[in-house]
């Protein structure tokens, strides 16, 4: 086998093993949700409510962990699996929503998160986050990739 064969077999090798060992990250920006219970319009009736949505854009399931991290650094993990297509949105503080919880709610109010999978790429998962206060303002960003 020449040396450039095998140079680009190593590297094809290399690059489809670092995909399936490094996965996909996406990274919410620090947030504030110190809001009290929300009803049916989802408008906090005090502080701020912050809701995160991830969508498996995916034919296959994808383990998902989420840190939460505060001042002290890691707070609080929730892992699950998210089905093809499935789509979880979720408020961390308190864990109202639609989120597997794996360890008890998220007290802190603020913090940033970190969401995490195995294998994959960082585009197999879509999600954003929106921040709604009392008098129904809202702030919305895409969550993005390192």
């Amino acid at each position: 086998m020449k040396q450039s064969t095998r140079i680009a077999v190593l590297a094809g090798a290399f690059m489809l093993c670092a995909g399936t060992l490094f996965g996909g990250t996406l990274y919410v920006p620090w947030f504030q949700d110190n809001g009290g219970p929300v009803g049916p319009d989802i408008v906090p009736p005090d502080g701020e409510a912050t809701y995160i949505r991830l969508q498996n854009v995916t034919g296959g399931a994808i383990n998902v962990t989420v840190d939460y991290y505060g001042t002290s650094g890691l707070i609080h993990t929730n892992t699950g699996t998210l089905s093809p297509s499935e789509v979880w949105a979720w408020r961390p503080h308190g864990n109202q929503g639609l989120i597997p919880d794996s360890g008890g709610a998220v007290t802190q109010t603020v913090m940033s998160a970190v969401i995490s999978w195995p294998g994959g790429t960082n585009t197999d998962i879509v999600g954003n986050m929106i921040t709604i206060n009392t008098n129904g303002s809202r702030l919305g960003v895409n969550l993005v990739a390192p």
